[in-house]
């Protein structure tokens, strides 16, 4: 991705973060689908279930469900 979309997109995210957070929400960025996947399984393993809010778009595209059942 060239420079200008990646600074782009991170302000994007930058101030949607804000947002988020200003309503009670914990919002993170990452630059690659492989750290969001990342943070992710790293983070579920605290859990006993997770609920995706209707982002069915974002676990498809990510896969998070099959990398999520390929830690246990």
């Amino acid at each position: 991705m060239d420079e200008i979309k990646k600074w782009f997109y991170e302000k994007l995210a930058n101030k949607a973060i804000e947002s988020l957070t200003k309503n009670g929400f914990k919002a993170v960025y990452f630059e690659s689908k492989e750290e969001a996947i990342k943070h992710f399984i790293q983070t579920a393993t605290n859990y006993d279930s997770i609920g995706f809010g209707g982002s069915i778009t974002v676990v498809k595209e990510l896969r998070l469900v099959d990398e999520a059942k390929k830690t246990k």
